[in-house]
């Protein structure tokens, strides 16, 4: 999915090797509102719930 590795260079790693979410959100916000359709996080299915 990601053009290129995480990296700190390119601002998507902390020095600690920690991965900065809001900069991965920011850069492949697009690529990932694809993969759900625009739903985003806060999608709920439709019909009953079964637990």
């Amino acid at each position: 999915m990601a053009d290129e590795a995480f990296s700190i260079e390119n601002e998507q790693m902390t020095p600690t090797l920690k991965i900065r979410r809001h900069v991965i959100s920011k850069v492949y916000r697009s690529r990932i509102e694809g993969l759900y359709g625009g739903h985003g996080k806060h999608h709920q299915p439709d019909g009953d719930k079964t637990y």
